[in-house]
């Protein structure tokens, strides 16, 4: 079982090593370099819970507010949400 679990880190270790310099597109399911990819903020008007029941006797509270939000752009165009900030 120990060579097997050295061979395993061997291979992991690899992987990162290919990796490195690249990031992953879940919408493309394809690795792009991470020199290729663009970042845009943007402020958006989103629903956002502002009250949570802990009993559930009434319905939560939801009200629009303004959020900054931080998005990476592969080449191909997809916006990944990275960070929000309320």
């Amino acid at each position: 079982m120990e060579y097997r679990e050295k061979i395993t880190k061997q291979i992991d270790d690899a992987i990162k090593e290919v990796e490195k310099g690249y990031r992953y597109c879940p919408k493309c399911k394809e690795y792009y370099k991470e020199m290729a990819w663009e970042n845009k903020d943007k402020i958006e008007v989103r629903k956002v819970c502002t009250h949570i029941d802990p009993v559930q006797w009434s319905e939560n509270e939801y009200e629009n507010k303004k959020c900054s939000v931080s998005y990476s752009i592969c080449p191909i165009g997809h916006m990944i949400e990275e960070n929000i900030t309320y």
